[in-house]
């Protein structure tokens, strides 16, 4: 079936790019310290790493790749270590207002690049070691929805921190979600993060798991389960942070 959906237009991009940019200030800026360097389970990224993380992702997998792509034909795509990167940066260390005004400015600069592509820039591409050929209209449609994917997880996080001091709040907010939408409780969490929330005897995994519903990055075999088990939570490797889809290249 083909897809129903209009692709956006460079000007359609540079105004969700900077709304989502909008979106990530005006949710952050009154953070309190300890919720901004809080961590939802061990490995998994902070506030303030996931704001690193879009500072990277802007100069590495998406501006900066469209400005390689401009400046010569179908050059060759660098992938790079996101987890690595992370590591180096040590933004967990860091002020959030620093990192909020680093990736304000580099927002800024990309909503001035998107705006300026024309048609004809659209389809030219580069070579991606891993996935191949990469077109400018490609990278700017999942730059929208990376911006998306990263908002869920500062959402996700942040819920996460408020969740242990809910008291009797708890139960109500579990009994709705099974009346609405799954991921008004935790944000559609990774199901490595609903065993860390399960180990704090919220409840057992199996019946968290269960209220959620799958994870919207599980793979077609795993939607085919009727219900996450325990032991599945268990078992479900790390895919680098929480509450975003797994990268599958970079």
């Amino acid at each position: 079936m083909a897809d129903p959906t209009t692709a956006l237009a460079p000007g359609d991009v540079a105004g969700l790019l900077r709304a989502a940019g909008a979106t990530v200030r005006a949710e952050l800026a009154g953070l309190p310290p300890a919720a901004a360097r809080w961590h939802p389970a061990p490995g998994e990224w902070c506030v303030k790493e996931v704001v690193g993380h879009l500072i990277e992702a802007e100069r590495r997998g998406f501006a900066g790749r469209i400005r390689q792509i401009l400046e010569r034909e179908s050059p060759e795509l660098e992938t790079w270590d996101q987890d690595a990167v992370a590591r180096a940066r040590r933004d967990c260390e860091r002020e959030l207002a620093g990192l909020l005004d680093e990736f304000a400015a580099e927002r800024e600069a990309s909503v001035a690049l998107v705006r300026g592509l024309r048609p004809a820039d659209l389809p030219r591409g580069g070579q991606h070691p891993k996935v191949g050929s990469l077109a400018v209209a490609d990278l700017l449609h999942e730059w929208v929805h990376h911006d998306r994917n990263h908002i869920r997880q500062i959402l996700a996080n942040v819920q996460g921190f408020a969740w242990p001091h809910m008291g009797n709040a708890q139960a109500s907010n579990l009994m709705r979600a099974q009346l609405t939408s799954p991921s008004v409780v935790l944000g559609r969490r990774r199901p490595s993060t609903y065993a860390a929330y399960a180990s704090e005897r919220l409840l057992p995994a199996s019946s968290l798991c269960s209220l959620l519903g799958p994870a919207p990055w599980a793979t077609p075999g795993e939607l085919a389960q009727p219900t996450w088990s325990a032991s599945h939570v268990r078992e479900r490797p790390r895919v680098g942070h929480a509450g975003s889809a797994p990268t599958i290249r970079r």
